[in-house]
């Protein structure tokens, strides 16, 4: 009998460390996971304007460059 009610003890703390520390702790790191998610979706838009950009001041250097070396 006393091993019945040592085992019951013990699932009943297991479930309230459950319930009371890991079950919020969970939320938050879930919530702190789809903030980082949003982010890195939107730094990758933001690597794709600059590379967009970047390509666009190159295609200007050089017709820069070249307009200049038919004027010269």
């Amino acid at each position: 009998m006393g091993i019945i009610k040592m085992n019951f003890a013990i699932g009943f703390t297991a479930l309230c460390f459950q319930a009371l520390v890991l079950y919020p702790c969970h939320e938050t790191i879930s919530q702190q996971v789809d903030k980082l998610e949003k982010n890195i979706v939107r730094l990758e838009q933001m690597e794709v304007e600059l590379k967009t950009h970047m390509e666009r001041n190159q295609q200007l250097i050089k017709q820069k460059i070249i307009g200049n070396g038919k004027s010269a």
